[in-house]
């Protein structure tokens, strides 16, 4: 997997980042680690392996 430094963002309530930091220190992660670890896993389960490229290309 390729290394970048683009960022990813989203928007929430004080309280959401409070809820999100307390979830990543739980799990002994930023909350960076926390959101991509979790898309990353969804995506596996819908997609699988697939090229998220590919996934763009082909409107699926």
């Amino acid at each position: 997997m390729a290394k970048t430094n683009k960022l990813i963002s989203c928007y929430g309530t004080d309280e959401d980042r409070i809820r999100a930091t307390l979830v990543a220190k739980r799990a002994g992660k930023s909350i960076s680690k926390l959101l991509l670890d979790h898309v990353r896993s969804e995506y596996e389960k819908v997609y699988g392996a697939a090229d998220p490229h590919d996934v763009i290309e082909t409107g699926e």
